[in-house]
């Protein structure tokens, strides 16, 4: 592979931070390119619908429903498919 393409900016990933530098930098003036290995745009929140998700939240326990660091990461665990480094998480 080879690249010859000279740019100010190189977003690695189309995800929510990938797409968000690179629009912020173009509407700077700068040139960007945006870098993606799956088949298509988005990142996880391609599956998400761009949720984002804030877990031990204090509008939550106000409705009676109310969630743990512990409880966060098993649903982050699973929305990972397997993919998680368990060595980088927060919470073990």
């Amino acid at each position: 592979m080879s690249w010859r393409e000279e740019v100010d900016v190189v977003a690695v990933g189309s995800g929510l931070g990938g797409l968000t530098a690179a629009i912020a930098a173009h509407d700077q003036g700068a040139e960007v390119v945006v870098l993606e290995k799956a088949p298509k745009l988005g990142g996880v929140c391609a599956y998400s619908g761009g949720e984002v998700f804030v877990c031990c939240n204090h509008k939550m326990a106000a409705e009676g429903r109310p969630d743990s660091p512990a409880e966060a990461m098993r649903y982050l665990e699973f929305l990972a498919g397997g993919y998680a480094d368990p060595d980088t998480w927060p919470y073990q």
